[in-house]
């Protein structure tokens, strides 16, 4: 029996080449084309890198819309208050809104999409092209949300839980920390979990590669620990610099390594703390940043030790990644939980900033624990989270849904 090729919208929108959209990228790649054609929706913001990424792909579709999209969530560390001007420009946002819906609305019914996937908690405008289409719509949340999350909506978290829940057939969470933020408001039945996945083969630790040595021009006898982000105080930027400070008084032979968006961001308030942190420390020689990169894989195989700053940010993907560079990984998990590391196995858990610095201390001055921890981790990787694992599941919600019709 011949079963139709499912027609599937993915948003790829954005100016910014982050973890989300290489997560789509890779499910695109890794995804049965024999069960799913995918369309993508490009935007004049999309990322070109992105696009280019995509086009590379067997059989991926492209539709080009030309609207201007905003996020409808904002991230909680955002201290700006809103003005009265604000509130006044909401209702030519909220038009805006609608009108980008219908658009969408209008390419899903010409181009006979079956179902229509949103890749991030922050774009609203594919939830509303699937109600107006009165096709499923998938939404893929990739952050917490509410008060202990990472993003949130200035009407609440209930309210914000209610439009995904309302506009959504499934609702995937990609770790059960995702999860645990929106389950008081959004049905059981309707959560996925589906953690990241990742190409271990793509990351090989034991390959000869000095880039980062050679690039910043760091001996042999220096300690590399590296994190990878943009630089910001949702990345943990802050927690970054404390760290450095605590290890750079007990240890003299380490460098930090920054992977990620830094000196593009010069304007930014909170990178000009960072370099000035920096300057007032003495350690313009022990800090580096690299700016934005892409060959995450072939860096971090110069590294020695790879930190997570980011606060309860222990299931994020560069995680993954670092663990399956066969890095001994130090994350901060306020309550040493985490999907990904098992504490003292497969990479350290640290409560703070302080027992963070005295982790990566103890791995600095043991290098036998550290080759122990980033074979566990690449093992662990291999095993449990994979690209081949996220799109079988992510296929399945997809089958779930047409076999519901």
């Amino acid at each position: 029996m011949n079963i139709r090729t499912i027609n599937v919208l993915y948003l790829a929108i954005g100016p910014y080449h982050g973890g989300p959209v290489e997560s789509l990228i890779q499910l695109v790649e890794t995804i049965d084309k024999s069960k799913v054609r995918p369309y993508i929706l490009c935007l004049p913001k999309t990322n070109s890198e992105t696009r280019k990424r995509l086009a590379e792909i067997e059989d991926v579709v492209f539709l080009d819309l030309d609207i201007w999209i905003n996020n409808w969530l904002r991230p909680i560390n955002d201290t700006n208050r809103y003005t009265l001007w604000h509130y006044i420009k909401w209702p030519g946002r909220f038009l805006r809104l609608i009108s980008n819906g219908w658009r969408i609305a209008n390419l899903i019914k010409k181009n006979r999409i079956d179902i229509v996937y949103s890749n991030i908690e922050l774009i609203l405008e594919g939830a509303l092209g699937g109600f107006f289409s009165r096709r499923p719509h998938v939404w893929h949340l990739r952050a917490p949300i509410g008060l202990n999350g990472v993003v949130k909506h200035f009407l609440g978290q209930k309210f914000c839980c209610f439009v995904i829940s309302g506009l959504s057939e499934f609702v995937i969470v990609n770790s059960l920390v995702t999860r645990r933020s929106v389950e008081k408001y959004i049905s059981n039945k309707k959560l996925r979990l589906v953690y990241n996945g990742i190409t271990p083969e793509n990351f090989k630790r034991y390959s000869t590669y000095p880039e980062l040595r050679t690039f910043f021009n760091i001996p042999d006898s220096e300690i590399i620990i590296v994190s990878i982000g943009y630089l910001s105080k949702l990345k943990g930027g802050l927690e970054f610099m404390e760290i450095i400070v605590d290890v750079c008084k007990s240890y003299k032979n380490a460098t930090f390594i920054w992977i990620g968006e830094s000196f593009e961001r010069k304007n930014d308030k909170f990178c000009q703390q960072v370099f000035e942190r920096i300057n007032k420390e003495n350690l313009n020689q022990k800090v580096h940043f690299t700016g934005e990169q892409r060959n995450i894989g072939q860096l971090l195989t110069g590294a020695d030790i790879f930190l997570q700053p980011m606060v309860n940010g222990s299931w994020s993907r560069v995680v993954m990644e670092a663990m399956a560079s066969s890095l001994p990984v130090v994350a901060i998990d306020e309550e040493l939980q985490s999907e990904i590391i098992i504490n003292n196995e497969t990479g350290i858990l640290a409560r703070n900033t302080s027992e963070a610095a005295e982790h990566i201390i103890h791995l600095i001055r043991d290098p036998l624990l550290r080759s122990k921890l980033g074979l566990n981790g690449r093992k662990r990787i291999s095993r449990y989270f994979t690209n081949k694992k996220t799109s079988e599941d992510i296929l399945a919600i997809y089958d779930e849904i047409s076999c519901s019709k």
